[in-house]
């Protein structure tokens, strides 16, 4: 997968995600990047340059919160054993 390929699976998800979100404008701004990225927009327009910032911001929040959470099961697989 490319990183184009990935940063629009990353945001289809954003997408998916915002559907039944109670702030619309969220939805928003995850569509007009999706947009931008489709049509390879270069530079991406402000709003959705900020938009991927926050959603690869909580994507790699995330992925640092299930890192942490699969260690410290891990550690307490090892302590019980």
């Amino acid at each position: 997968m490319t990183n184009h390929a990935a940063l629009l699976a990353i945001v289809d998800q954003e997408v998916t995600s915002r559907i039944e979100d109670p702030h619309p404008e969220r939805l928003v701004e995850a569509l007009h990047l999706r947009a931008a990225l489709a049509a390879d927009a270069r530079p991406l327009p402000p709003v959705a340059a900020a938009t991927l910032r926050r959603v690869l911001d909580e994507e790699g929040a995330l992925s640092a919160l299930a890192a942490a959470e699969a260690r410290e099961a891990a550690a307490a697989q090892l302590r019980s054993a």
